[in-house]
Parts: C-alpha cells; structure tokens; sequence
C-alpha cells in the first residue's frame, strides 16, 4: 500500500489534478472578488449621490438659505429672527450676508407685508330632522 502513494506516476497525476482544482477555484474566487468590489463602488457611488442630492448645498443651490444668529446658532423661526440684533445669512456657493433686522412689529409681522385677514366664520347651518 504504501507504495502506491509514493510512486511517482501517482503522485505526479494527483499533484495536477490539485493544480487544476486550484486553478479552477483561484479563477472563480478572482471573478467573486470583482464582482463584490463592482458591487461595493456601485453602492459608494449611489450613496454619494443621495448625500449630494439630499445634504444642506443642493437645498442653498435651490434657493434656500441658512440663517444664523450673532452666536452662530441655526435661527428656527421668524420669531427667532426677530429676536436677534444681527443675522448671517448663508447663500450658495458659501456667499453671506450680514442683515440686521428691522421693523418686526407687535404682532410679528414682519416688515413691508401686512398680515393677511382671517375670513369670518360663518354659525354653523343646523342639520334639520333626518326623519
């Protein structure tokens, strides 16, 4: 018995069939491995995308703007606003603006546009008998 697994014929045929099964396993690993690194860039990609699409520049390049107060803080409100004796507005583009604001009135209206009136409400129209 211990012949055969020593003879050299034998040893030599098996030696390359492990060479072929290694060869044949080293190619499939290589295209798994491409294809997780295609599937891993296209994902990056994607969620770079989604970041550019949903972060606080492509909301300031639609028109929107951030507003600060003197300590730096996010103002929330117009309320906010008014409170505050200098504003830094942030602009697309990383442009600013340093407003003070003005003419805040009594009942926070803000200055240069009246409030609009509420429509009076009608009394409420009695249903009547259903029978």
């Amino acid at each position: 018995r211990t012949g055969r697994r020593l003879d050299p014929d034998a040893l030599a045929r098996r030696a390359g069939g492990a060479r072929e099964a290694f060869g044949r396993a080293s190619g499939r690993l290589g295209a798994a491995a491409r294809r997780d690194a295609a599937r891993r860039r296209e994902a990056a990609e994607e969620a770079g995308r989604l970041l550019e699409a949903l972060g606080f520049e492509a909301t300031l390049r639609r028109g929107y703007v951030i507003v600060r107060g003197e300590d730096g803080a996010v103002v929330r409100s117009r309320g906010a606003a008014a409170r505050e004796a200098r504003l830094l507005l942030r602009f697309a583009g990383d442009e600013t603006l340093d407003v003070r604001p003005e003419g805040a009135g009594a009942t926070g209206t803000p200055a240069g546009r009246p409030a609009r009136p509420r429509p009076a409400k009608a009394p409420p129209e009695e249903q009547g008998s259903l029978f």
